[in-house]
């Protein structure tokens, strides 16, 4: 059957919603009464963002050059691996929580797995983008990266690394909301 659209059978793979829906977990922090600010907070953006391409900037700009690609290739197959694992208890959580009732006061059980889902989901595009980046270098170069080559892999590496930060937070502030008063360091049962 043919797409009545031009570019039709891209919709298997368009990312923008999921670029869009990670955009929006860029928002002010919650406050006190567990209401979200849906404006995009400027100190995330360019700290996942522009602080990257910085990065990525100066390693160009000092001519810096990756010797070996290799054992970086190995290890973002090994992490993509294990994101997709990850993503996949993560949308079980999401199933059961979904069926629970919502707080009457604090953070949503479900908009937290939500937002959780989307990082890791984000995680993966980027990590599959170095990973293209990586296997096309291996096929295409035998020596040393160049350094605009080196660049492109520290930006998207350290973009990975925060976003992977960005998940970590949220799955450790997750569980203690669950655990609760125990959470606390002084609570004695």
């Amino acid at each position: 059957m043919r797409s009545s659209r031009p570019w039709g059978w891209t919709a298997k793979i368009r990312l923008t919603e999921l670029a869009r829906a990670h955009l929006d977990t860029l928002s002010v922090e919650r406050h006190e009464r567990g209401q979200r600010d849906d404006r995009r907070s400027v100190a995330d953006l360019a700290l996942f963002f522009l602080l990257p391409l910085a990065v990525g900037a100066a390693v160009w700009g000092t001519g810096v050059s990756a010797p070996d690609v290799d054992p970086l290739l190995a290890s973002i197959s090994i992490l993509t691996g294990l994101l997709f694992a990850l993503i996949v208890l993560v949308f079980d959580r999401l199933i059961q929580v979904r069926a629970q009732q919502p707080p009457a006061v604090g953070n949503d059980p479900v908009v937290d797995a939500w937002q959780l889902l989307v990082n890791i989901s984000w995680a993966i595009l980027v990590s599959l983008t170095l990973l293209v980046v990586l296997f096309t270098t291996v096929l295409l170069r035998t020596d040393a990266l160049p350094p605009w080559l080196t660049a492109i892999v520290a930006a998207l590496g350290l973009h990975l690394v925060l976003t992977l930060l960005m998940v970590l937070k949220r799955v450790f502030y997750m569980a203690k909301r669950i655990a609760g008063h125990r959470a606390d360091p002084g609570y004695r049962h």
